[in-house]
């Protein structure tokens, strides 16, 4: 797995004449990152380097795939596979009844979004379109799971607004974490990073939770709008609304896009059929 500057993968493949896979999930120059990267010049040697010598490289989205080309790497041996999901994870996911009577989410219909939040999650602009699709819908709540950066902004938002039916959970401990999203009736991204496979989005699509997201290239090159999702233009707030308006108020199109999406995951989005695909770009036969 790339890691910056790190290049003695390269040097032992060409030392015993054994192929180089590599999984490349960042890369050189990416602007939008959570952390500062040091030494960008120096950086993009060593990865030119290594890049060079691969017999294939594996990233999870096509805009990491067109930086990687960009550089003068041959088109062909570079794949996007996007992350995945364990199906057996999904099996045993118990009624959440008693945590929805704990959370005081009764009789209503969820709402939202799970994760490490960061800036880049914009759930500023979730809170403020749930303020409004709410004065529209009485019983609607809005459910986030998860930790992050920006919860106190959120939760300080929150407050300020006098929202009310908003479950801020924090923290949430791995083995329960699929217990709280399956409270969701739609589950809502915002927005995003412009690089990562969101592993959240293929654990919606396995617990069968209808998805409303942007058309950022990580979830476009799995997603498909009124088939898989329901899709909007980025940062385009009133389509976003309108999105999740629309399937709030139409339960035959939510069931459909959770089926579609739950049979399009098991198809083609599970860690077993990622690895078939690494070996097969490879050309390595198992004995």
């Amino acid at each position: 797995r790339y890691a910056f500057y790190m290049i003695s993968g390269a040097i032992k493949a060409k030392k015993y004449n054994i192929p180089l896979i590599l999984e490349a999930n960042e890369v050189n120059g990416i602007e939008d990152r959570a952390r500062i990267q040091s030494f960008p010049a120096l950086c993009n040697y060593f990865e030119r380097f290594l890049f060079e010598r691969c017999t294939s490289i594996h990233t999870v989205s096509s805009y990491l795939k067109n930086m990687i080309v960009s550089q003068g790497i041959n088109k062909n041996i570079v794949e996007v596979i996007p992350n995945a999901i364990d199906p057996h994870k999904f099996s045993g996911v118990k009624d959440p009844g008693n945590l929805r009577r704990e959370l005081k989410l009764d009789n209503k219909f969820v709402i939202g979004f799970a994760g490490w939040f960061d800036n880049w999650d914009r759930l500023d602009l979730l809170v403020e379109v749930y303020s409004k699709l709410k004065s529209k819908h009485e019983n609607l709540a809005l459910l986030l799971v998860g930790d992050g950066a920006v919860l106190s902004h959120v939760r300080d938002q929150v407050s300020t607004m006098d929202l009310h039916d908003v479950v801020l959970t924090g923290a949430v401990t791995r083995d329960k974490v699929h217990q709280y999203i399956s409270l969701l009736d739609i589950a809502v991204f915002t927005h995003s990073n412009d690089f990562g496979s969101p592993v959240v989005m293929f654990e919606f699509m396995g617990l069968k939770i209808p998805v409303v997201a942007p058309d950022l290239l990580p979830i476009t090159d799995v997603m498909k709008d009124a088939t898989t999702a329901s899709i909007f233009e980025r940062l385009n707030m009133e389509q976003y609304q309108r999105k999740i308006d629309e399937l709030i108020q139409d339960q035959t199109l939510r069931d459909n896009l959770a089926d579609n999406a739950y049979k399009l995951l098991m198809t083609h989005h599970t860690w077993s059929k990622n690895a078939e695909k690494i070996i097969s770009s490879a050309s390595i036969q198992e004995h």
